[in-house]
């Protein structure tokens, strides 16, 4: 995935906490414009690259070492592009309480989201695991609603919802089965689910844990703290977290061992995906706002599913998996709410 009041999961999407840098709400943006930078499209895109690189590097490496080098990667390469808001952070001085909120998010929005979420996608296909992870906004919507009492849940959060599962469940029904041909609809689709996707779903509810306590502690704790620099302190101390699980399950022994590629996959997932996408996700937030940034997030599935075809031969889609993405994604839309505002006010006199 992996904040600000308006986030996304490092791999994904906005949900309420964002993994590289924090900006505040559409209103502090200065003067945003009408039309959505072009560039901005290139940030879905290296989303979606990162299913497929994150697949790639579960090959040979367990769930917990693609987590500690990716995050141990994201903190160098953060260090570099954040070194101002870093500073900012360190010279605040942070409190013990403070330290103890962030090490609070570490432990759900880092090792918790990521370890789960890479052992379900090693078990899963990419384009399923992406659809899966694409309900944290939903869930955290829903999450923020209840517990932080912001808005009153509306029905198109759950009919969002039911939308999403839909979509989720059409796309598991069509993964390779043994003996698929001879299953009826519902045997598939009840097959299809298996402890991939619900791992993928454990991970989409440990973000939405995240980025509600993100939210929460952003307005209390650690109000007074830099936005950027919190978050990667977060990624710092989820570093750390995971260094002494790397050691007793044997994972970092295969560091030494890495072929070029699983570097190549590694470096993309801490660089690419989330220090320049997340740079450029938040630049563009500054010139049209979040409200319509967090809108090219909705492509996030359906790029994966084609980066997937175009790159592994063996994912063979049928037409299951395209009405299903179709149904993901306006489940994504109807949760947000805009849409339904907009045709209630067209059509509502």
């Amino acid at each position: 995935m992996a904040a600000s009041v308006t986030t996304t999961s490092p791999d994904r999407r906005p949900s309420a906490t964002s993994p590289v840098a924090t900006r505040g709400p559409d209103s502090a943006a200065s003067a945003p414009q009408l039309h959505m930078p072009i560039w901005m499209w290139v940030v879905p895109i290296l989303w979606g690259g990162a299913f497929l690189t994150g697949a790639s590097a579960l090959q040979r490496l367990s769930p917990d070492t693609v987590t500690f080098l990716r995050f141990a990667i994201t903190v160098a390469g953060a260090s570099i592009v954040l070194h101002a808001p870093i500073l900012a952070f360190l010279r605040a001085r942070p409190t013990s309480r403070q330290w103890l909120a962030i090490t609070l998010l570490a432990l759900f929005g880092g090792v918790a989201y990521h370890v789960a979420f890479y052992a379900g996608l090693k078990e899963t296909q990419p384009p399923v695991a992406s659809v899966v992870i694409a309900t944290n906004p939903i869930l955290t919507t829903l999450g923020a609603a209840i517990f932080l009492r912001d808005r009153r849940p509306t029905p198109s959060i759950f009919v969002g919802l039911a939308l999403a599962f839909a979509g989720v469940f059409l796309l598991a029904m069509d993964k390779p089965l043994p003996d698929a041909d001879s299953l009826g609809f519902f045997n598939r689709l009840a097959r299809g689910w298996g402890r991939g996707e619900t791992l993928c779903l454990v991970a989409s509810c440990c973000w939405a844990v995240f980025a509600v306590l993100m939210q929460h502690f952003r307005g209390s704790v650690l109000k007074s703290l830099p936005g950027p620099g919190v978050t990667v302190a977060v990624y710092a101390v989820t570093t750390l977290l995971m260094l002494p699980i790397v050691v007793a399950t044997g994972g970092i022994r295969a560091i030494p061992s890495m072929h070029a590629s699983d570097w190549g996959c590694m470096l993309y997932l801490g660089l690419v995906a989330t220090v320049i996408a997340y740079t450029l996700y938040n630049a563009a937030i500054d010139r049209v706002g979040s409200a319509r940034v967090s809108q090219v997030t909705y492509a996030v599935p359906a790029l994966t599913t084609l980066l997937t075809l175009a790159f592994d031969s063996a994912f063979q889609p049928s037409w299951v998996t395209w009405i299903g993405l179709a149904v993901v994604t306006a489940g994504l839309v109807v949760s947000d709410g805009r849409l339904v505002g907009a045709i209630r006010e067209r059509f509502g006199d």
